[in-house]
């Protein structure tokens, strides 16, 4: 029996690899003390994006993580998600990650 059959037959799908289009495209940078993030709804035909962020920065008082979340409406370009003042460095890139705000209603029937 090969490898593929016994595996199918313990109920182990083989699935390929599944690519998701790009929808929302994000930047963050440290300029002149403030921190800034913004993002763009890069798919005209694609739903709005409900989108949550998480962004390591040094402040006057030290280390901070920021967290939030944010909707991207489809057309929406250079939208500013985030800003802060008194950053002085970033520790790490920003976390930006967002999936389409559609989802299926069931089928209800009336009795």
């Amino acid at each position: 029996m090969s490898v593929r059959r016994w595996l199918i037959s313990c109920g182990i799908l083989l699935a390929g690899v599944a690519q998701a289009q790009q929808v929302a495209s994000c930047a963050g940078e440290v300029l002149a003390g403030a921190a800034y993030l913004a993002c763009s709804h890069t798919v005209p035909s694609a739903p709005t994006q409900l989108c949550n962020y998480t962004w390591s920065l040094r402040t006057d008082t030290g280390l901070h993580t920021f967290q939030g979340y944010f909707a991207l409406l489809p057309g929406q370009a250079n939208r500013v998600v985030f800003q802060a003042g008194n950053i002085s460095a970033q520790i790490g890139g920003s976390i930006v990650l967002c999936q389409s705000a559609l989802w299926e209603q069931p089928n209800r029937q009336g009795p």
